[in-house]
């Protein structure tokens, strides 16, 4: 069963007729909207690439805020060949001070101050939240970073996230 409202939302968004609440409601649910296109064929040619149009615009804006906050350049991947239903976003991100290093802390860090602002844009907009679904994970420059630590901000995106990350520096 699909959240409640999130099907109409999302042909709202891409019909241009979306209110506030109803782009909070689909951003934040970006994954179930990605498995709706993966189960049913017309809403994926009609719907969702505008949808995943709208999701790409605000989540560059959310990413550069974060990386802002943090210190850091963020680089968001995204396919060449268009919206991809079940795709996620890998943002790659160095400190703008090049001694610094990235660690496991300042990854979960900006996650958690992703979290935080999406609560809000749905605190404000009178949209439920529970946890973001919005499938966007934090990669390190293999650069910035140890071997161990590397390891450990892979085991946190694969496992914890359940995203997917490199498990070694030499593979990034």
């Amino acid at each position: 069963a699909w959240t409640p409202g999130l099907m109409e939302a999302a042909k709202a968004v891409a019909d241009g007729t979306a209110t506030k609440a109803q782009k909070v409601m689909v951003h934040v649910n970006r994954a179930e909207v990605s498995r709706m296109a993966l189960k049913n064929r017309q809403f994926q040619k009609d719907v969702f690439p505008k949808v995943e149009k709208a999701f790409n615009e605000t989540n560059r804006e959310d990413i550069q805020r974060i990386a802002e906050k943090f210190g850091m350049q963020a680089d968001a991947k995204v396919s060449q060949k268009g919206p991809n239903p079940g795709s996620d976003t890998d943002v790659a991100v160095r400190p703008i001070n090049p001694s610094e290093e990235l660690t496991l802390e300042k990854i979960r860090a900006m996650d958690d101050y992703h979290e935080e602002m999406l609560r809000a844009r749905c605190r404000e907009n009178g949209v439920p939240f529970k946890k973001s679904d919005i499938d966007t994970d934090f990669l390190p420059d293999p650069d910035f970073t140890t071997d161990s630590e590397f390891r450990k901000i892979a085991d946190y995106i694969n496992h914890v996230k359940g995203g997917t990350a490199y498990e070694s520096r030499m593979a990034a």
